[in-house]
């Protein structure tokens, strides 16, 4: 029964008859029931439709609405389909009992009522009525069940004809469903048979179960990969062995593995390093290419986060713009510093993507990068060559303009001078040609040393050509400090020379032009500062001139 004990069973007793509304409620809450009574079927319509109840004992002869009527309506109630109906009456002629019965009843009960058997007539029909529901309930559910899984499933006879498959079957084999007059097919089940004995369990008939992998080919459509799960089962009513197929579509997972595989062979072969953490930013995995690049091997790394590669040279501000970056939209890239296990230092180019699950949350970070160290040298080199002398390592033609612009543009804005100083060393030529290139070669070299020793970090030191040099004194309080550093260079240059051996003195000639006053442009400053040189060289050399108009 629904109910786990009597008190709990409501029953609905409808008759006209006061004294036996009255004699029927008292037997049955003596039993232990809820009793509800109603005086006539429009009454009794209206208590059920309030409150369905477990069991309806209903008199069929009453005024207005009789017990046919009142039992074929609540059969139509939503209710009333499966609640048990007790039709009460003296009528005991086979049309009134054959009339109750296509009204919907239950049972039948004639009077006079037996009172010491209704209670249990009443326990009774409750059971059965409840088992009827349980039975009705497994069926329809198995029913249900069967045509709503997406696991394929066909039921076939002992000569392999399809008695049944349900919509999942239909949809992966093209067979439709089992006909209205359940006729077996004789074309059989789409389901090919395994090639060879398989692995089972043996039975009478070789097995009872097995499990087997094939191909089921459907028309017009791509063969699908199945794992098939059968069992042998024997009905009552043939006594002949059928089998239920269970057909597992495994394409999709196939496919998946191979996929999984090829990932994991360019996981394991790749020549970058990977790194896979989770959410929160723990490592789980890392590939061969890591520990080649970092130094840490996979069991060192696993559990820990990828600070234990930070190398300290980004700022917070690099972070954070870092976080924001991978937040908003779940990649990352860039050029950062990271350290390996021995200490070193290297930079690497690193791209980091967000994998997100079906609800787009955030479930793993993966992280992409190689060591650039050659790469970042080559560029230096290249880049050295371009601005860079080759002889004096000093700032190149190309530089000096780069870094006088740089001067002017900050002179400008926060109202500055800049003293361009263009200088030639003197007697150069002599000792060119009287020692040879190589150490004229050097002579520039040393000069060039001296010259950056001259002056400050934020200076510039370039070579023009030849013997001639230019520097850039940006952000000069007044104009006589350039007077001050010339004085200085041409006392430093002035002092022997040690070439390979030989001592030589040399001097040198140096033209001062300043911003604003002998120009605001690059190329005026530069020209006055020439002319200024020339001026120097004419009033007997090794000394310095500031531009005169």
């Amino acid at each position: 029964m629904d109910r786990e004990n009597d008190s709990q069973i409501r029953i609905l007793v409808v008759d006209d008859d006061p004294v036996i509304r009255l004699l029927v409620g008292e037997t049955l809450e003596r039993e232990g029931f809820a009793v509800t009574a109603a005086e006539n079927g429009e009454t009794a319509l209206a208590i059920f439709a309030a409150r369905p109840c477990d069991l309806i004992l209903l008199d069929v002869m009453m005024p207005g609405l009789d017990g046919f009527a009142a039992c074929a309506r609540l059969r139509r109630t939503p209710a009333g389909k499966r609640v048990p109906i007790v039709m009460i009456t003296g009528l005991d002629d086979e049309s009134s009992i054959r009339r109750a019965y296509d009204a919907g009843a239950t049972d039948f009960i004639t009077k006079p009522l037996n009172w010491l058997i209704l209670a249990q007539r009443a326990r009774y029909l409750l059971r059965a009525s409840a088992a009827m529901r349980e039975l009705a309930w497994r069926v329809d559910f198995q029913r249900v069940l069967i045509e709503t899984l997406p696991v394929p499933i066909a039921v076939e006879d002992a000569r392999g004809r399809c008695l049944v498959c349900n919509p999942a079957f239909e949809a992966l084999t093209g067979q439709s469903s089992t006909p209205a007059d359940a006729t077996p097919r004789a074309s059989g089940c789409p389901i090919p048979k395994p090639p060879a004995p398989v692995a089972g369990s043996a039975g009478a008939e070789g097995w009872r179960q097995r499990v087997y992998e094939t191909e089921v080919v459907r028309a017009g459509a791509e063969p699908r990969s199945v794992m098939v799960h059968q069992a042998v089962f024997t009905p009552p009513e043939s006594g002949e062995s059928g089998v239920i197929s269970v057909v597992l579509d495994i394409t999709d997972r196939k496919k998946s593995e191979e996929h999984l595989r090829l990932a994991e062979t360019v996981f394991q072969t790749a020549a970058d390093a990977i790194m896979v953490t989770n959410a929160v930013g723990v490592i789980k995995s890392v590939n061969p290419a890591f520990t080649a690049i970092t130094g840490y091997r996979s069991e060192e790394v696993v559990g820990q986060t990828p600070r234990l590669l930070k190398s300290g040279r980004q700022s917070g501000e690099f972070y954070a713009n870092f976080w924001r970056s991978l937040c908003e939209t779940g990649r990352w890239s860039g050029e950062l510093w990271q350290r390996r296990k021995n200490g070193d230092v290297y930079p690497v180019w690193e791209t980091i993507a967000a994998v997100r699950d079906r609800n787009g949350r955030i479930v793993e970070y993966v992280a992409f990068f190689n060591d650039i160290t050659a790469r970042k040298q080559a560029e230096q080199a290249i880049f050295h060559r371009a601005n860079y002398d080759l002889l004096t390592g000093l700032p190149n033609r190309g530089l000096l303009r780069e870094r006088l612009d740089q001067a002017l543009r900050q002179a400008r804005r926060y109202h500055r001078q800049v003293a361009l100083m263009f200088m030639d060393l003197d007697r150069f030529k002599q000792v060119n040609d009287t020692l040879g290139h190589s150490l004229g070669d050097l002579l520039l070299y040393q000069a060039a040393s001296r010259l950056g020793a001259c002056v400050r970090d934020t200076d510039t030191v370039a070579r023009q050509g030849g013997d001639e040099f230019v520097v850039v004194l940006p952000d000069i309080a007044d104009g006589r400090d350039a007077g001050v550093v010339a004085e200085k260079i041409i006392d430093r240059l002035g002092e022997p020379f040690d070439l390979s051996g030989n001592t030589v003195h040399i001097g040198v000639s140096i033209g001062i032009a300043l911003y604003p006053d002998h120009g605001v442009d690059m190329e005026t400053l530069l020209r006055h500062a020439d002319l200024a040189m020339y001026q120097a060289k004419l009033a007997g050399r090794n000394t310095f001139r500031v531009y005169e108009p």
